[in-house]
């Protein structure tokens, strides 16, 4: 009896989804299941799964609901004690199962699993930044206000334990999953896998490459909402806080980040020139982060994390907490 399934999360999935099936089939560990929730696909993507053979794989069909209700519905149709997690466009490497059972057998009380990614194309166009740490580490960053850094297609969760925090309950596209870390976090123990497992497809049509802003924007409010749980205050209403929010970021560390992006989604595409053209931009925009990323990319040990400095949430108290007016 399977003790995973490998869940995706499925909506208009081509012409990226055969590569991901194939990488599920070909594991060097097989005994796993495989569901996919296909969100009201109006592409091809149905199509295709009808032709994939394989008594492992079971598809189930709903109206249009949006990422968050899949993600959820991914949980309670499980039918196994853990989850792992797979976007749609992105590729499992052939030992992603095998180490996950490894280190399930392990450590069988924890919360979460995850490891490192990279960007998927062509080679060493980069790795996605992942905070690198003990759970001891984790739940202390955490407790001191800082977001985890993790793709979320290296994950693997516990099924129990996860609907136990509530799931997902951030209906927020892009960030649902930053805010499911930070209470697991404090509840469970999650776990690194020091090994690279997923390729991460970034490209113009992800969520974040489409609005970096909103995206930072999402990301700096799921953070409120965890300083709000941690210095006993209560948020605002979306609405009220979301106007105070863009003060908070660092105007060029936006760009940069921005640009950043580009040269990857640039390099992956082998169009290396204008990856050159926007890691010149990146290094102009600031080249304090530039240097930062570069020392990442050569195996810094400062650990990364997400989100601000929870000092500048201080510093913004009287216009983010009603408590403290």
């Amino acid at each position: 009896m399977p003790e995973l399934t490998l869940g995706i999360p499925m909506y208009n999935a081509m012409p990226f989804l055969p590569e991901t099936i194939s990488s599920l089939l070909t594991q060097d560990y097989h005994d796993f299941n495989i569901l996919i929730i296909d969100d009201g696909s109006t592409d091809e993507s149905s199509q295709y799964l009808k032709t994939v053979k394989d008594n492992r794989l079971r598809v189930i069909r709903q109206e249009n609901k949006g990422i968050i209700f899949t993600r959820n519905r991914l949980l309670q149709e499980t039918r196994t004690p853990w989850l792992v997690l797979l976007d749609h466009d992105d590729i499992a490497y052939p030992n992603r199962i095998r180490l996950v059972m490894e280190y399930i057998r392990k450590y069988p009380g924890a919360g979460m699993f995850y490891s490192m990614a990279k960007y998927h194309g062509s080679k060493n166009v980069g790795t996605f930044r992942t905070t690198i740490a003990t759970p001891a580490v984790l739940r202390n960053l955490t407790k001191a206000g800082y977001l985890l850094a993790i793709c979320q297609s290296t994950v693997t969760l516990n099924v129990r334990k996860v609907l136990d925090t509530g799931g997902y309950t951030l209906n927020l596209s892009g960030v649902e999953d930053v805010d499911l870390f930070w209470r697991l976090a404090l509840n469970s123990e999650i776990i690194f896998i020091p090994e690279v497992t997923t390729g991460f497809r970034l490209n113009f049509s992800t969520v974040s490459s489409k609005g970096l802003l909103k995206q930072s924007i999402d990301v700096i409010y799921v953070q409120y909402l965890l300083l709000s749980h941690l210095w006993g205050l209560s948020p605002l209403a979306d609405d009220e806080v979301r106007n105070h929010l863009p003060a908070l970021l660092d105007k060029k560390h936006l760009q940069f980040r921005e640009n950043i992006r580009k040269v990857n989604i640039y390099a992956s595409g082998k169009d290396y020139i204008r990856a050159s053209a926007y890691a010149a931009k990146s290094l102009l925009t600031s080249p304090g982060h530039f240097i930062k990323r570069l020392t990442y990319e050569l195996g810094s040990k400062e650990i990364a994390v997400n989100g601000i400095d929870p000092r500048i949430f201080a510093g913004f108290s009287h216009n983010l907490w009603k408590d403290m007016v």
